[in-house]
């Protein structure tokens, strides 16, 4: 009895210790769920911002931390560990627009008519003139971005072709009788492809009307109708290669022959020597009776951002901005140009025949470019080393020398 007795005073604590433990697990506690669910921001364990919706979906504890983190922006591998940094901001890889420390203009119709039937216009890389926005001259060159391939471009809307803008051209050779007067009307519209931007379709049309000559039966009007598919393409971090095809019909209609189709084109590759200096190497196929091919070949130096000397084979100039506005811009310059062209006409003796006009332009103007990227411009030359010459060698002249006129405006 005496046992018993000492055994229940030995474990009387123990009981009453567990019987407080139950009884305090059986009541309520006023201060539980005290604290509010998430919401708001949330930092992770390495310092990312998750929001409330992210952190419902959060994982249990037990699976460690939190197993499901965004992805960093602007991140660069450091020997297989990812640290971020916000100083580092990576190319726009959608963004085709600098190139060579000038613009190229994808969205636009900034492209010369092709007056004088020569597959280099105004607009190509080698004879861009800076756009309102300089580029920074202190930046490190980076490969030109005007084309990528379509895995590297970021998803838009639609695949389908759509206008990118629309340019109008007026040209006036001065003449009468027999000194050739030839006034020119032209259009043509650029069409791109939003899934891949470096390549483009630029449909063109030409309208001659000619002025005399009486000595010899030239056609009173001449067509030329034609379709150019553009591309440009870089090759390492200094190259751009340019590449251009655009069959066409030159004729006055009359005569609809396979002497009416021509197919002209080129291939240049322009080389970044410097920041301010580019150098142009390649060819362009003309397809005419009296010039199949030509070189074009030079270099292009920007010393400032207000001058610009393009001394290129067949069209040099000299450009100078005077003038620079919130909206605009003003440029001064002189140029040299390759003049003419061919056609397959119909004589009055309704024989077939190809006419070949040639001559070389010493070309004054004045441009406007908006910050819009459309412009405006005027020029004045004078035109001289005219030829007329046809493929029967029946009525070949020289005309004498003139003046030109001409208004171009795009948008």
């Amino acid at each position: 009895m005496t046992g018993m007795i000492r055994f229940c005073v030995a474990t009387l604590p123990g009981k009453l210790l567990l019987c407080l433990c139950a009884l305090t697990a059986s009541i309520p506690h006023a201060h539980a769920e005290s604290f509010p669910p998430v919401a708001g921001i949330e930092p992770t364990p390495l310092s990312h911002s998750l929001s409330a919706t992210t952190a419902k979906d959060r994982p249990p504890k037990q699976y460690g931390a939190y197993q499901s983190l965004e992805p960093f922006p602007r991140t660069r591998p450091n020997r297989g560990i990812e640290f971020a940094n916000d100083s580092v901001v990576e190319p726009d890889l959608t963004n085709p627009e600098p190139l060579f420390g000038h613009t190229i203009r994808t969205e636009s119709a900034r492209d010369a008519i092709q007056q004088t039937q020569y597959p280099l216009d105004e607009e190509s890389p080698a004879t861009i003139q800076t756009n309102i926005i300089e580029q920074p001259r202190t930046l490190p060159w980076v490969a030109p971005l005007l084309a990528v391939p379509g895995s590297l471009t970021a998803p838009l809307e639609s695949n389908w072709l759509h206008m990118s803008g629309v340019n109008v051209d007026a040209t006036h050779v001065v003449g009468t009788g027999n000194y050739l007067g030839i006034t020119t009307l032209s259009a043509g519209v650029v069409l791109e492809t939003p899934s891949f931007q470096p390549f483009s379709i630029r449909p063109n049309i030409g309208w001659h009307t000619l002025h005399g000559p009486r000595r010899t039966d030239l056609p009173s009007q001449l067509y030329d109708v034609s379709i150019e598919m553009r591309m440009y393409w870089p090759f390492g971090d200094r190259w751009l290669g340019e590449f251009a095809i655009a069959p066409g019909l030159y004729t006055d209609f009359q005569n609809t022959n396979s002497d009416a189709l021509r197919i002209v084109g080129r291939a240049v590759g322009y080389y970044r020597w410097s920041p301010d200096l580019q150098l142009a190497v390649g060819a362009a196929y003309l397809d005419r009776q009296d010039v199949v091919a030509v070189p074009v070949a030079g270099l292009v130096w920007t010393p400032t951002p207000d001058d610009r000397f393009e001394i290129l084979v067949p069209r040099p100039r000299f450009a100078h901005r005077f003038r620079k506005c919130d909206n605009h811009e003003r440029w001064a310059y002189i140029a040299g140009e390759f003049g003419g062209g061919s056609w397959a006409i119909e004589r009055t003796t309704g024989a077939d025949d190809i006419a070949t006009y040639r001559d070389f332009r010493l070309i004054t103007g004045i441009e406007f470019k908006f910050d819009d990227k459309s412009s405006w411009r005027v020029e004045g030359g004078y035109v001289f080393g005219r030829e007329l010459e046809y493929d029967s060698n029946l009525g070949n002249y020289q005309p004498g020398d003139t003046a030109l006129v001409r208004a171009a405006l795009r948008f």
